[in-house]
């Protein structure tokens, strides 16, 4: 498992441990991730197409940053037939408060 944050010192080399195939790398076996935990610092230019499942922590105002973080899996070279997407929602008593889940199904049906 390996964690990619702002304060990386090399964040691309994480990626390539991750998903050396998509990046044409030979990386070592032992030193190759199963499990990436990534802020949004692992974006633009990434290819992490060697996996199919993403696990948002979070869910962005900006709904195109959900589709660009699925974007970095599901690309050329992908070989999986499906990629599965999970978000973590916020609790329920939350939920009625914010009214997130509402508010980010609307901002996707206009998008």
């Amino acid at each position: 498992m390996g964690l990619v944050t702002g304060q990386s010192s090399d964040p691309t080399s994480m990626a390539w441990c991750f998903s050396p195939r998509s990046n044409n790398k030979n990386i070592p076996a032992e030193e190759e991730l199963r499990i990436l935990i990534t802020t949004d610092v692992l974006s633009e230019g990434q290819n992490l197409q060697d996996c199919a499942i993403i696990v948002n922590f979070d869910l962005p105002w900006a709904i195109i940053r959900l589709v660009q973080r699925a974007g970095r899996v599901d690309r050329i070279g992908q070989q999986a037939d499906e990629i599965l997407c999970y978000s973590f929602l916020p609790a329920d008593g939350v939920e009625r408060i914010i009214n997130l889940r509402g508010r980010l199904r609307e901002r996707l049906q206009q998008n």
